[in-house]
């Protein structure tokens, strides 16, 4: 492709979008409305991606471990997969930073009492695990501080 024909490219592309987003908010009934502001939000977020990808330097995101919750970006969903931001679950035993993937489980919660077919109902064990770790690091926290006014006092 020259540079004529990527022009020619965008702005056809620039003007069915335009022409999609018109149409939509011509409708009285609100329907779309959600529709127009999804794909407004895609494009801008995603054109932020590409501006942030020269200067990106994975070498400062931390090194996730297996277990390790985090809260992910799982792009735009297509039909039933997962979309937007989740909290997950890392199941890469050391994940390498200059690595562009991390492997995660989505997590969600249950809001009904019916189980979607793709979903694996967890109990409680994670919420307890979280609360045994928190613990412990408060606990911890607890002792590094009394050590520290000991040290001071001496």
């Amino acid at each position: 492709m020259n540079k004529e024909d990527i022009i020619q490219n965008k702005n056809e592309a620039i003007k069915m979008m335009t022409d999609y987003l018109d149409n939509c908010l011509a409708i009285n009934d609100n329907s779309n409305l959600k529709k127009v502001n999804l794909i407004s939000y895609w494009q801008k977020d995603y054109i932020n991606y590409i501006k942030d990808e020269n200067s990106f330097n994975p070498t400062k995101l931390k090194t996730y471990e297996r277990g390790d919750i985090i809260k992910a970006n799982l792009g735009f969903n297509i039909g039933s997969e997962l979309g937007g931001l989740h909290y997950c679950i890392v199941i890469d035993k050391k994940n390498n930073r200059n690595s562009p993937v991390v492997t995660v489980i989505p997590l969600s919660s249950q809001k009904t009492d019916k189980i979607n077919k793709n979903s694996i109902m967890l109990g409680d064990d994670i919420y307890n695990k979280l609360v045994e770790k928190s613990d412990r690091l408060l606990e911890n926290s607890q002792i590094e501080i009394e050590e520290n006014k000991r040290q001071l006092l001496i």
